[in-house]
């Protein structure tokens, strides 16, 4: 993460750098206009538009390219190409200006200007490299690879062998001298510079042919990404004539326009070939820079027309300006939103159809929705992604659930979050999420009406599956205790009364009294033992003295038998038996689980009526980390439920459990 963040700000350095060396060079062109040297100036002339175009469109398609994909040399050859024009346009005004109008010079201006008369043998190099390595990062074939040595080594020679040679330069800066020239060698950097500068321009030549070699080979979407550039290929050897011309004939305008042309074109193909055919994937940036460009011109227009005409209008009928200023700003804050969608749908339409086509999927549902398809399956449709999943967030609950309400364990990594004012709606998550999340999240955006209205539909869903769930956990419940209450009788009381029967009938076949009194004897206290044995089962069941004393009581009975301390503040009042009984099982069962599973040394018990509701607490000061899903939670809470009421639970690591439980508190 941290390398890629290096490359974006590396990407975005080359790119400001452009418009940092035309801003340097800006004034040199006025210096050298002022100075009446006009004809040295090259930025404010009609035949620089060419070159200011190939900077432009070679600086948005590098930076583009870098950003979205920095493994790829090609987005940073753009760059370098952008910057390497820019500096010739600050290094040809500099070199003029400082080696022949300024007195004094400027300094290094005459060896600036040296390096201005042959800088564009490097647009020559990144020309070359971005036709042969375009649009896979590699030449065609291993066997091409020469080519990019060729192109590099007689690029940096011919530089190289111009910065040394005595010849005069080219006007209009022939009459600077040279002040790096190395006399002892003669006229041989001249003619070397000459043989490498004509070796670069046939590997240019050869890198456009290329292009048409990969065209060749190519077959269907790959064959249309690289048309346009087959087409600039094709028209680059007439334009490398005519620059040869132009320099011959010594016809300065011509071939500053061929030139240009010469250097915008490959990046103009590129960016037509990236916008209509999705070259690089990165129409979607393309598209929305695009789009925000606009949408300010459109604001501007209409911010113009109004404060202009508005002004002119309330000027007439002996108003203040503030007036039309303020309508200007309303009118184009009120047109912003709606020209700002108009505008993005007619460029996605048209270089962003993925977006478009997903997005219209999800309106066409929204405008008329389809009873039998739900919102989960319309985005799944939209982005073509079979495997994504929606989840939905239920703030009473604090958790995530699907649209029928089930519970979601796991979130899918890499999801998209919707938001509606200003809280979480929806989380949107799958391949297309992690692989375009920012197609998913304008398409999410779009549905976020449709994804709130399901939500609420999902927090019903939760609660009947919630009822649903704790139906069945009763009914085992009950099945269970019906077991239990089987299996005490059957080895409590049935075996009591057994034996009752059983001394009876041995009483009755005594032979003596004293026998049969020994017998009728222990046949009572089987009958006592198991009148005892029922009376405690009963108390399991419903305790008398929760009956007869209410909660009170039944708290106070309970601490008694109780081997940890128990501070209890109960209310005397008296509630619903159901509610009584809710809140006793409750406390029960709270407090057996903290002495069980705890390691408390006290505990805290608070039964309180608080304005319609009975609350109960339980409070422990143990090791604390109750599983919230585990199923004596659950078994509490079903009971809370049961009755109408809610049961919450705070459980941290070492700082202890409470239980609080908040019950209808119908009066008895």
């Amino acid at each position: 993460m941290a390398g890629r963040s290096a490359k974006t700000a590396a990407a975005w350095a080359l790119f400001l750098a452009v418009p940092a060396l035309l801003a340097a060079a800006l004034p040199l062109d006025r210096s050298l206009t002022a100075a009446g040297r006009g004809d040295l100036a090259n930025l404010v002339k009609l035949e620089a538009v060419p070159i200011l175009l190939g900077i432009a469109s070679a600086a948005v398609v590098g930076l583009a390219l870098a950003t979205r994909r920095s493994s790829n040399p090609v987005g940073w050859l753009f760059l370098g190409l952008a910057d390497s024009i820019a500096l010739s346009a600050f290094t040809d005004n500099y070199g003029r200006y400082g080696a022949l109008v300024r007195e004094p010079p400027l300094p290094g201006s005459s060896a600036v200007a040296v390096y201005g008369d042959t800088s564009f043998v490097a647009w020559l190099i990144f020309l070359s490299l971005i036709l042969l390595l375009t649009p896979t990062g590699r030449p065609p074939s291993p066997r091409w690879r020469w080519l990019a040595a060729t192109i590099v080594v007689a690029g940096v020679a011919s530089i190289l062998f111009h910065l040394v040679s005595a010849a005069p330069l080219e006007p209009p800066v022939d009459a600077v001298r040279n002040p790096m020239a190395v006399t002892a060698l003669g006229d041989i950097p001249l003619f070397a510079g000459f043989v490498t500068l004509i070796i670069c321009n046939l590997a240019f030549l050869v890198a456009a042919a290329s292009i048409v070699v990969r065209f060749r080979r190519s077959r269907g979407d790959e064959r249309r990404q690289l048309l346009w550039l087959v087409l600039v290929a094709l028209v680059l050897p007439v334009v490398v004539v005519a620059s040869f011309v132009a320099a011959y004939t010594q016809q300065p305008a011509l071939l500053i326009i061929t030139a240009g042309l010469y250097v915008a074109v490959v990046p103009v193909g590129a960016g037509l070939s990236i916008t209509r055919y999705h070259l690089y994937d990165v129409d979607r940036i393309v598209s929305r820079a695009t789009s925000y460009v606009l949408l300010s011109g459109v604001v501007a227009a209409i911010y113009t027309l109004f404060a202009v005409g508005g002004g002119r209008l309330v000027a007439s009928l002996g108003g203040e300006s503030d007036i039309a200023i303020a309508v200007a700003t309303l009118a184009a804050a009120t047109a912003a939103r709606p020209a700002q969608r108009r505008l993005q749908d007619l460029l996605d339409r048209r270089f962003n159809r993925r977006r478009f086509d997903a997005i219209a999927v999800v309106r066409d549902h929204v405008r008329d929705p389809d009873p039998a398809r739900t919102i989960d399956d319309v985005l799944r449709l939209a982005l073509d992604d079979a495997d994504l999943s929606v989840g939905y967030w239920i703030d009473q609950r604090e958790q995530w659930v699907t649209c029928d309400g089930h519970p979601i364990t796991t979130l899918p990594m890499d999801a998209v979050e919707v938001r509606r004012s200003g809280g979480p709606v929806a989380l949107v998550g799958g391949p297309t999420s992690a692989e375009s999340p920012e197609l998913v999240d304008a398409v999410a955006q779009e549905a976020a009406p449709e994804l709130e209205s399901t939500r609420l539909r999902a927090a019903i869903g939760l609660q009947l599956v919630e009822v649903q769930q704790s139906r069945a956990r009763l009914v085992t419940a009950q099945l269970d205790e019906r077991k239990k209450i089987e299996r005490n009788l059957h080895d409590g009381a049935q075996q009591r009364l057994v034996a009752l029967a059983l001394y009876l009938g041995m009483a009755g076949s005594a032979e003596d009294l004293d026998e049969m009194k020994s017998f009728v004897a222990t046949a009572q206290g089987e009958a006592r033992a198991a009148g005892q044995e029922l009376r405690e089962l009963a108390n399991g069941l419903h305790p008398a003295i929760l009956t007869n004393g209410g909660l009170i009581a039944a708290v106070d009975s309970l601490v008694g038998r109780t081997p940890l301390p128990i501070r209890t503040e109960v209310t005397d009042e008296r509630f619903d038996p159901a509610i009584e009984a809710a809140a006793w099982f409750i406390t029960c069962e709270a407090i057996a689980n903290a002495v069980k599973h705890s390691g408390a040394s006290g505990l805290d018990v608070q039964s309180r009526r608080h304005g319609d509701e009975l609350v109960v607490v339980v409070r422990d000061d143990g090791g604390g980390g109750v599983r919230l899903e585990g199923t004596g939670i659950r078994g509490l809470a079903d009971r809370a439920e049961a009755v109408g009421g809610t049961l919450t639970v705070r459980s941290e690591l070492g700082g202890g459990t409470e239980i609080t439980a908040r019950l209808p508190a119908a009066v008895s």
